[in-house]
């Protein structure tokens, strides 16, 4: 803030950390132009007062009227699209289900505010609706509803605790395992898959000798070791044709810097000779629907069907526990097999350091071929 001559006449400016003004006076006497100064100072500073009263009060009825139970969906999905989070169909859809599922059941309950929802509501949640499911499905469900929670109370300046986490269930290792794609079951899927076309066939292909989720595979783009190792953290994974490796962050563990070298099979790498490059990504389609949180059309589930596989529990992450099997299988000690996913076992590893390891898990490959 100050007081300056600019020409015949005085001027003042008044600065914040949102906002700077400058003014004229239209006097060419100093003494004027401070008691104007002085008087647009008080009334700033009256105003900035008024204006943190303003905020005292707002706050105050929010904690005491809580946040609607309706708006809570409204507001995480406005929170998504201002952060750009890239987040999945499936993942949009399943936590949307879930807070759907939480509000009717609160209601029941006569809660109607989100403020209303303690820990001992939380876990009474978890007792009542989720007692049918595997105790890692009930901690995925908590996490995805904890998510919602964390990211509403951020947006609004709740001060509130999220009580989620503390009704997550203890990690116990029960969960319903899916199925694995037998070796016959595997060539039928690829079969059907180059009849559906929709670039199936690469993904598949893709997923049965990397061994990543459907996001990961999904989004792959053409690229360069030299280029990927420039990054803090990649976007997308990147194919490295020449150097016969794929560069992966995956998208469920980019959250702790994992980076994933892993080599190309023989048979992978012929097919990505056939793919042309000016599109950026190997699988255009799928890329663009997975961004744009669409699932494709036909989905895995044609494929499948396509492939007369009926029964047992397959989806697409059935790859994934496909190809760590046969590794195991294959007689590859649990330490390689585990780079290739980027596995705990037992806890966190493969940070940066699967550049070294790459002759290992070449021959690992060359194993289950």
């Amino acid at each position: 803030m100050a007081l300056y001559k600019r020409g015949k006449y005085w001027w003042y400016e008044i600065k914040t950390s949102t906002m700077r003004t400058r003014v004229s006076t239209h006097c060419e006497d100093k003494k004027s132009a401070q008691a104007l100064y002085s008087a647009a100072l008080l009334t700033h500073r009256n105003q900035m007062e008024v204006d943190a009263a303003e905020r005292v009060v707002r706050q105050t009825l929010q904690l005491r009227t809580g946040l609607p139970l309706a708006d809570i969906w409204p507001i995480y999905e406005g929170w998504v699209r201002a952060k750009g989070v890239q987040l999945a169909h499936k993942t949009i859809k399943d936590r949307g289900n879930r807070i759907a599922h939480l509000v009717a059941w609160l209601k029941l309950q006569r809660i109607t505010t989100m403020d209303g929802v303690t820990v001992d509501v939380a876990r009474r949640y978890v007792a009542e609706r989720m007692a049918d499911d595997a105790n890692k499905t009930q901690r995925i469900k908590c996490m995805d509803i904890s998510t919602v929670w964390k990211a509403v109370a951020a947006e609004k300046g709740s001060t509130k605790p999220n009580p989620w986490p503390a009704a997550c269930p203890a990690l116990d290792g029960s969960a319903k395992r899916r199925d694995v794609f037998s070796a016959e079951q595997i060539a039928a899927i690829l079969a059907a898959a180059k009849t559906i076309g929709h670039d199936w066939y690469g993904v598949c292909l893709t997923a049965r000798w990397i061994g990543q989720r459907y996001g990961d595979c999904a989004t792959l783009e053409w690229g360069t070791v030299e280029w990927a190792a420039k990054q803090d953290i990649l976007k997308r994974g990147v194919v490295d044709l020449d150097a016969m490796v794929i560069v992966l962050d995956p998208q469920k563990t980019r959250r702790h810097n994992t980076r994933l070298y892993i080599p190309i099979s023989d048979e992978f790498a012929d097919y990505l000779r056939t793919i042309r490059k000016d599109s950026g990504t190997l699988f255009h389609s799928h890329d663009v629907q997975y961004r744009r949180r669409k699932p494709m059309d036909p989905d895995f589930k044609t494929v499948l069907a396509a492939a007369g596989i009926t029964g047992g529990y397959f989806d697409f992450h059935s790859w994934r526990h496909t190809f760590r099997s046969q590794l195991g299988e294959a007689s590859v000690s649990d330490e390689t097999a585990n780079r290739f996913g980027g596995w705990t076992a037992p806890k966190m590893g493969a940070h940066y350091d699967h550049s070294a390891h790459l002759a290992e898990m070449r021959e690992a490959l060359a194993r289950i071929q």
